[in-house]
């Protein structure tokens, strides 16, 4: 090879090189630097720069086409002619940064996602589902290697299966649909629509996997739909939907109806006439109504206590001195409800000086004939029917019906929402006593709607973001009627003025000034029942959170992934309310005060109760649902559903251990307690069938803990129905589940057949409990004779009611009983008010199994052609004292 061959030769005038190679090699090809041209190298430097370009000229000079020397912050040209020097990124720079910003506001919003309030969270998945459209258009257009790899690395980042799927693939899934008739026939209309977020569907799931004879309803990787608001994403769900629900057997479908323990397929009629007018004796009065205040009222402050204690305690005076009151229709009915109630409560408590166990059923008959009658129901409302419909939903609640009072607590809301109790009152004539009183019946009807969304899974009838009335004050309702604490309230309001309730309208976490406001009131100063009331209100708004992100229908657009992030989310702000909680009220303290017992006990249940439902979606087989999701995701799950385990299980140990009903109902609420127990029991045996996967550990624990609430089930269910009932089902599903652990209940078992007697309709078949009484036929009534010998009709054996003695004295001889009967048929009609299928049979009008009631005396005869009258002790001019 020459050395032609083997050198480069000089450059050229051009300033190339070029390389001469041989034929059987090639090399590759060299940068080479630009030389500087001979006619440049006398040049200074100074020289040379300026010819060179600028990185980006300014607008003028762009515009004006001329050469832009790029000084900053104004080149020469535009200092020359006092210009303003504009430089304008480029196009790459400025989709760099457009890009920048998206990826921010992209990230913003789904962490703000999980803190708004329904409607918002639609909107913002709506510009999140166009903003990854458009990340999508952007990425298959562009050819360019690095924009390639960035949406590559997003990409990867999304197909983590838990983004994929929608929120419904946990264990509250199909959301959106109902699968079955519900009006059917008696039976399903008396149950009714049923959410997932109640234990009655968690049994119901149960009972669907015991007959499918599998550990979890769904085979695995069964399909669930994608998450999105879109035409295609809803229909991608419901098909899943239907697959699933196909690969079960048809008569493996469960009804609802055949999951529950509550009462609402039972008669809830007398079968007799009863007089609206009577009441019971003044002792007996006395004590009902005391049962209502001591064990329902600080929960539910339906009613102004003071006003209402002064006005019964100047009616029962004036009956003790022989004075018959002639009283407002709708205060009788307040006051027949209130007695309604705490008869419930005697029954339960075993109360030596309770009358027959259906004696609530009579009050409230007589409440619904004076309170109820008529029009009352297209009446316009006032304070007073709110306060009706709001204790007949409680009522209802006591006894099982479950569906009429999730119905008539909705009434009720309607008329509070009439009247503006939803928003803040600044009428300046208004007293500050009344607003703070009227608050409190809004929060009292709030709180009771929230329990009975959550036994009932039913949507709430309150629009959150149209109220705007304030928290209740933490003060005793005493205090407000005193001169000091009227200037407090007066304080108060003016102080927080600018405060709405907290996470109301917006759906998110409690603001600041909310949180330190409540602080510093909560934590300094004696214990007041005003501050267990406020916390319970916040506990409520927290659930009904839980409700809505969780457990409504819109949840199935949202993916798991957001989901997993609402549940860390909402179990922050339960655990900030618990360990916000003033010192008396604080149920984790190891030293408890003596008072406020029953207060401290009803917020821990409803703490616990609330993280279950919080985490019950996760106490499923997730990882036979959920492909491809990540170790960060099933960690997650796994921990959560032990949460949901835990917290029934800290509920489970409030209980003591040997059972005591007459204790539990004195010292926590009586009205639910059946449903917190049963809340705990479904947990335990949705694990137990999963063969206790989540904590294989605490097996054994599991199965002492359902062991202690079935013997609770059991020991209740002598004097209640709901609770009979309760174990009834208990007992049958933990039979089923109990060999999937390899447990041996045979103690609990032997303990049934020994102590529970086989379940007939006469134990629990109808909302009395007892034997039914055979009451006259119709048109076989008492005759005067009979009434005034005091003689009775045929009752059943051990069941013998009094006839009121004052009755055969006020119509006496002279009087027919058909006369006597067409003076109460003005209040016939009250029956078709909400139940028209029911019906009344007989004629006899008397008080019929009550001992207590037949010595009270009968207002005059007058008072019942005009009951509306108002005595002089119940003037017009007093007529306020009873809208409190």
């Amino acid at each position: 090879m020459s050395e032609s061959q083997k050198l480069p030769r000089p450059p050229t005038a051009s300033g190339d090189y070029k390389l001469s190679l041989s034929s059987s090699q090639v090399q590759p090809k060299v940068a080479i630097p630009r030389v500087r041209r001979k006619s440049d190298a006398g040049f200074g430097s100074s020289v040379a720069s300026d010819k060179q370009r600028v990185e980006r000229a300014c607008t003028n000079c762009r515009k004006r086409k001329v050469k832009c020397t790029g000084e900053k912050p104004r080149c020469k040209h535009c200092e020359g002619f006092e210009l303003e020097c504009v430089y304008v990124q480029g196009r790459k720079d400025r989709l760099k940064n457009a890009t920048d910003h998206n990826a921010v506001m992209v990230r913003f919003l789904r962490e703000l996602q999980n803190r708004v309030s329904y409607e918002d969270q639609r909107r913002i998945l709506d510009i999140l589902q166009a903003a990854d459209d458009d990340r999508s258009i952007a990425a298959s257009s562009t050819r360019r290697g690095s924009l390639k790899r960035l949406r590559s690395s997003d990409s990867s980042k999304e197909e983590h299966g838990e983004a994929k799927v929608s929120a419904d693939v946990g264990s509250n899934e199909s959301l959106d649909l109902l699968d079955e008739d519900l009006n059917r026939d008696e039976q399903a209309r008396a149950t009714g629509f049923v959410g997932k977020n109640s234990e009655l569907q968690w049994l119901r799931r149960l009972r669907l996997q015991l007959d499918c004879d599998e550990e979890d309803d769904s085979m695995p990787h069964m399909p669930y739909g994608p998450p999105g608001n879109t035409d295609e994403a809803a229909a991608l769900r419901i098909d899943a939907g239907r697959h699933r629900r196909n690969s079960h057997a048809p008569d493996t479908i469960e009804h609802i109806s055949g999951s529950t323990y509550f009462l609402d397929n039972d008669n809830i009629e007398v079968e007799f006439m009863v007089d609206p007018f009577e009441m019971p004796t003044p002792e007996t009065a006395e004590k009902l109504f005391a049962c209502y205040l001591e064990t329902v009222h600080d929960s539910f402050p339906i009613l102004r206590k003071k006003t209402f204690v002064s006005q019964f305690e100047t009616y029962f005076t004036s009956v003790k001195e022989g004075k018959v009151a002639r009283i407002p229709p709708k205060w009788r009915a307040i006051l027949n409800l209130i007695f309604a109630i705490g008869a419930k409560y005697s029954h339960l408590v075993r109360a030596g000086w309770a009358g027959d166990e259906r004696d609530h059923a009579i009050y409230y008959t007589r409440a619904r004939a004076t309170g109820l009658s008529g029009d009352a129901i297209v009446a316009h409302p006032d304070l007073q029917q709110i306060q009706i419909s709001g204790l007949l939903s409680f009522y209802y609640l006591s006894i099982g019906q479950i569906s009429r009072s999730w119905i008539i607590i909705g009434l009720a809301l309607r008329f509070a929402y009439a009247l503006g109790l939803h928003v803040r009152n600044e009428d300046p004539g208004l007293w500050a006593i009344s607003k703070e009183i009227r608050v409190r019946v809004w929060w009292a009807l709030y709180s009771l709607e929230r329990l009975l969304g959550i036994i009932s899974g039913r949507p709430s009838a309150i629009v959150d973001e149209y109220c705007a009335v304030p928290l209740p004050l933490p003060m005793d309702e005493d205090q407000l009627a005193e001169e000091m604490g009227s200037l407090q309230l007066e304080e108060w309001n003016k102080r927080n003025a600018a405060v709405l309730i907290p996470a109301l309208a917006t759906g998110g976490s409690m603001p600041s000034n909310i949180s330190h406001s409540r602080a510093s009131v909560h934590r300094p100063g004696p214990p007041k029942s005003g501050s267990y009331f406020r916390a319970r209100v916040q506990i409520c708004i927290i659930v009904q959170k839980v409700l809505n992100e969780l457990y409504s229908a819109g949840t199935v657009i949202k993916s798991w992934e957001n989901a997993q992030s609402s549940m860390m989310e909402l179990t922050k702000q339960v655990d900030h309310w618990a360990t916000n909680l003033p010192d008396v009220l604080d149920f984790n303290r190891k030293d408890p005060d003596s008072s406020f017992k029953r207060e401290r006990m009803i917020l821990e249940l409803f703490y616990h109760s609330t993280l279950i439902i919080i985490s019950r979606p996760c106490l499923c087989r997730l990882e036979r649902r959920i492909e491809n999701q990540t170790d960060a995701s099933a960690t997650f799950n796994k921990k959560t559903a032990k949460a949901c385990i835990n917290a029934a299980m800290a509920m489970t140990d409030i209980l003591p251990d040997q059972p005591d009903p007459i204790t539990l109902y004195k010292s926590g609420p009586w009205w639910c307690i059946v449903h917190n127990i049963m809340q705990a029991m479904a947990v335990f045996m949705l694990e137990m069938s999963y063969h206790a996967t989540h904590m294989p550990e605490s097996k054994d624990d599991i199965l002492q803990h359902v062991r202690k609430l079935i013997r609770w089930l059991r020991a209740m269910g002598e004097d209640n129905a709901i609770a009979a009932r309760a174990y009834e089902l208990s007992i049958e599903l933990v039979q089923k589940v109990a060999p999937r652990v390899q447990a041996d209940i045979t103690d609990l078992l032997a303990e049934d057949t020994s102590v529970m007697a086989e379940p007939t309709e006469a134990n629990y078949g109808n909302i009395f409990g007892g034997q039914e009484p055979q009451f006259p036929l119709p048109g076989q009534g008492v005759s005067h004779q009979e009434m005034q010998q005091g003689s009775q009709p045929n009752f059943a054996a051990g069941f013998t009611p009094n006839i009121h003695p004052s009755f055969t004295q006020q119509i006496g001889p002279n009087i027919d009983c058909a006369t006597t009967s067409q003076r109460v048929e003005q209040f016939l009609p009250f029956q078709q008010t909400f139940f028209p299928e029911t019906q009344q049979n007989g004629d006899a009008y008397a008080n019929a199994f009550t001992t207590f009631d037949q010595h009270n005396p009968f207002l005059p005869a007058d008072a019942y052609h005009s009951p509306d009258d108002l005595s002089p002790e119940f003037s017009p001019h007093n007529q306020n004292q009873y809208n409190n």
